[in-house]
């Protein structure tokens, strides 16, 4: 059997999780990369008031994906260069500025992602399909986890 949570341990992390997440619908404008922090920070400005995030892996390289900068490059930026990193991400927010979507959870960036994007509460989607899948003959649940990019 695989190692991972038990379905309650499951249902109250997704429980913890539908408590701590933010979502923001943001004009790049309003964005901002600082890279002098391990990780890097990622700034919201929400009208008089700024959020501070870290940015996750993910986060990473969709922002990368969106403004059409290499992944080996940014991540060479990353390390090498950071001020030039920030340059080049703030500088395409400005220069090509549009609606995004920002996930955060646990005061971490998860995703970059449409204004459009179709958001799923993995809660309610566990809620609708277990209850399918245990009235199912010859179903059974070897293992469950959530991840970043998992559910």
């Amino acid at each position: 059997m695989k190692q991972g949570r038990t379905l309650q341990e499951l249902g109250q992390e997704l429980s913890r999780q539908r408590e701590a997440r933010k979502d923001f619908i943001s004009d790049t404008r309003s964005l901002a990369m600082d890279s002098s922090a391990l990780g890097g920070r990622f700034l919201i400005a929400l009208g008089d008031d700024t959020q501070e995030y870290t940015i996750g892996e993910t986060a990473h390289q969709q922002i990368a994906a969106r403004l059409q900068i290499p992944y080996r490059y940014y991540q060479k930026m990353q390390r090498e260069y950071p001020a030039l990193l920030d340059e080049n991400v703030n500088g395409w927010f400005r220069q090509s500025p549009e609606r995004r979507m920002i996930r955060v959870l646990d005061g971490n960036v998860r995703a970059f992602l449409s204004d459009r994007y179709r958001r799923l509460d993995n809660l309610e989607l566990c809620t609708a399909v277990l209850p399918v899948i245990q009235e199912m003959k010859d179903a059974t649940i070897m293992s469950c986890e959530v991840t970043e990019s998992h559910l």
